[in-house]
């Protein structure tokens, strides 16, 4: 059986710090894979692939636009 651990306050700091920054990354490549199909290279050709990336990133953004202006109008409205 195994002996558990527990992290000195130092490292558990640390690993808040980095979780932090772990899940906004991961956020961005999880919408990704899961809602806009940009899991793997679907296309033949570097070309194909650009342009999907291209627009996959652009809706992103306009999704994100979307999500920011509708958390400002319902915290102005509290």
């Amino acid at each position: 059986m195994r002996q558990v651990v527990r992290l000195t306050n130092y490292f558990h700091m640390l690993n808040s710090l980095k979780n932090q920054v772990r899940r906004k990354i991961e956020k961005v490549f999880g919408i990704f894979g899961l809602h806009l199909n940009r899991a793997e290279a679907r296309y033949v050709g570097l070309v194909a692939n650009e342009i999907h990336l291209f627009l996959t990133v652009f809706t992103y953004n306009l999704l994100r636009l979307c999500w920011h202006v509708r958390r400002k109008r319902s915290m102005a409205a509290v």
